[in-house]
């Protein structure tokens, strides 16, 4: 009978010494089939295989940091790991594809957020190096990306220290006229407002200042720009962006924004020249910053001027602006119902009961008119009756066609002639018989159904008794009838 011989098992730091040279060795495996010159000879197969390796590390490293936090930590803060991929992110940052922009800047986030306040120091340090020295603007464009994925990752506290050197940095790109640098540069400074939270109340009012500014330089409108970056500036749009930096500062000041009448009167300007812009990405941006700012300072805002600008995006065919205005609007209600009625009345809740008819897949109009009927039921109990009424009597379309084709099968030449008139004039004056899909009509029932329990459980007699409602009817004209004729009180001579 043979022996196998025994194996001696390893000890914890030859399987960590054993573990660093593996990947060691993959990792530089996968940098020399990157950096191979075959590939100079097919530029295409070159830029894949340099996407796919970035973007293939930094899912590996995405997957440590959730899974294995502390061995990612000791692999990956290996010196001689770190001297091997360094020169190459740094590379794909200043590559002219964005794709390699992002994945490697979100990996040197990542790495920050590994290994420590040493390697954030080293890192932002190269970087502003990298903005200084380097006049390309990709490469200018892929380190303030570095920089709002630095701070993205690590935290506001961690990266506390170092958020001046980086605003001012990004607050320097920003004034560079080249679409591509400006736009990521904006971009990452929202990045680092929302990371910061309020630690970056101190920089507010220079961002302010910063915005106004952008919003009147010519370079920075999609149209604006040199002939050689007019198609750039519409790929990469400056104010969609500068709306989500005005959103992040609404953030940081919070209730806060009440107490200084100037912050709040620039926001407000600002958001307001946005709202009116042509471009869609603008509009629904600058929605995003009314509907943040209504959760704050709500009574500094012209209300049934907002309940009208968001009635008219209901009918466009964007549906991106279209969701933008339904949000706002349910926020809206949510905060004051009876104030939307005398802004918006029975036209506004027709229309959103008309949008279910266009399109019932979009989210947020059933929310809009349950809570609005729930908190103005009670007070207004006929005009919503009356108003679902009026839904469930429409004629589907169905129907209407219908009718149209037995209306058809049983005319003459006779009642052709009587009735050319008439369809004519029908035709000019619209549509006579308006008409409603069966899902709206439905949830008009529902709406019927809801209203007679709310009413049961208010406990008011007046909505559920004939008398009651008629006692209440005459107490209250007595009330005003003696008001009117009551007496002047004599004068004294």
């Amino acid at each position: 009978m043979t022996h196998l011989p025994s194996v001696k098992p390893e000890s914890p730091i030859q399987s960590i010494a054993s573990y660093l040279a593996s990947t060691t060795r993959i990792i530089s495996q996968l940098l020399k089939s990157v950096r191979s010159p075959k590939l100079d000879r097919n530029l295409g197969r070159k830029a894949a295989e340099d996407i796919n390796a970035t973007i293939g590390l930094l899912s590996v490293l995405r997957h440590a940091t959730t899974s294995h936090f502390r061995q990612a930590r000791e692999t990956l803060g290996n010196r001689q790991i770190l001297s091997l991929l360094s020169p190459f992110l740094h590379e794909a940052l200043i590559d002219g594809d964005i794709a390699l922009h992002t994945a490697s800047s979100e990996f040197i986030g990542r790495l920050a957020s590994l290994l420590g306040t040493n390697f954030l120091t080293s890192q932002i340090k190269d970087l502003v190096d990298q903005v200084v020295s380097n006049r390309d603007p990709y490469g200018r464009a892929g380190c303030a990306l570095a920089f709002g994925a630095i701070h993205s990752h690590v935290g506001g506290s961690a990266a506390g220290p170092l958020l001046k050197t980086m605003v001012n940095v990004l607050m320097s790109l920003r004034n560079d006229p080249h679409p591509i640098v400006h736009f990521w540069a904006l971009s990452a400074l929202a990045w680092v407002i929302n990371a910061a939270s309020l630690a970056y109340a101190p920089f507010v009012s220079s961002t302010l200042g910063m915005l106004l500014k952008i919003y009147l330089t010519e370079s920075h409108k999609r149209e604006g720009g040199t002939l050689l970056n007019a198609n750039l500036s519409g790929d990469n749009p400056a104010y969609p962006v500068v709306c989500q930096i005005i959103d992040a500062v609404i953030s940081v000041l919070g209730p806060n924004m009440q107490e200084s009448p100037r912050t709040r009167t620039l926001i407000l300007n600002l958001v307001h020249e946005f709202s009116v812009e042509d471009d869609e990405g603008i509009c629904v941006q600058a929605i995003k910053c009314i509907h943040h700012f209504l959760m704050f300072a709500p009574e500094h805002v012209n209300i049934p001027d907002l309940v009208a600008q968001f009635r008219s995006h209901l009918s466009s065919s964007r549906r991106p602006l279209k969701l933008a205005s339904i949000n706002a609007l349910y926020q809206l209600v949510q905060k004051d119902a009876l104030s939307m009625s005398k802004s918006g009345g029975d036209q506004l809740v027709e229309d959103l009961f008309g949008m279910l008819d266009d399109d019932s897949s979009v989210q947020g109009v059933r929310n809009i008119i349950s809570s609005w009927l729930e908190q103005t039921v009670v007070h207004n109990l006929s005009a919503w009756i009356d108003l679902c009424q009026r839904i469930m009597s429409r004629t589907t379309a169905s129907q209407q066609v219908a009718n149209a084709a037995s209306r058809q099968g049983l005319r003459d030449d006779e009642g052709e002639s009587l009735n050319f008139g008439l369809s004519q004039k029908g035709a000019a004056g619209g549509r006579s018989h308006p008409t409603s899909r069966w899902r709206t009509q439905l949830f008009a029932l529902q709406c019927l159904n809801h209203i007679c329990t709310m009413v049961a459980r208010s406990g008011r007699r007046e909505h559920l008794d004939a008398l009651a409602s008629l006692r209440r009817a005459f107490s209250h004209l007595g009330c005003q009838t003696s008001s009117k004729w009551r007496s002047p009180r004599r004068q004294p001579m």
